[in-house]
């Protein structure tokens, strides 16, 4: 019997590689969500530290959005990145054509 080698499609690998950008997204918000958190208590404490009370906004609390973002990218990037290479490598794995016949 002869083996044929199962080939990923364009299509496929593009469907692929969509969805594991989507979830390195998805996986970038569950990480900056806590980190956003900290951030904001962080300002928040700040702020009722300064002089003016807790009714005026510090530098830090200008920080919160840019933390937020930034960490949300990093953690999008670096998932991404890591499930794109994974991909790669199992879509380049060709089969061998000599199976053991148990």
């Amino acid at each position: 019997m002869q083996h044929s080698p199962c080939e990923v499609t364009r299509p496929q690998l593009l469907r692929l590689y969509a969805a594991n950008l989507a979830s390195a997204f998805i996986m970038g918000i569950t990480v900056a969500a806590p980190i956003t958190g900290a951030a904001s208590m962080v300002a928040l404490g700040a702020s009722c530290l300064s002089e003016a009370g807790c009714s005026a906004p510090t530098f830090v609390d200008q920080l919160v959005p840019v933390i937020g973002v930034t960490a949300w990218a990093l953690t999008s990037v670096n998932v991404g990145v890591l499930q794109i290479r994974t991909l790669r490598r199992m879509a380049s794995v060709r089969p061998s054509p000599k199976l053991p016949i148990r």
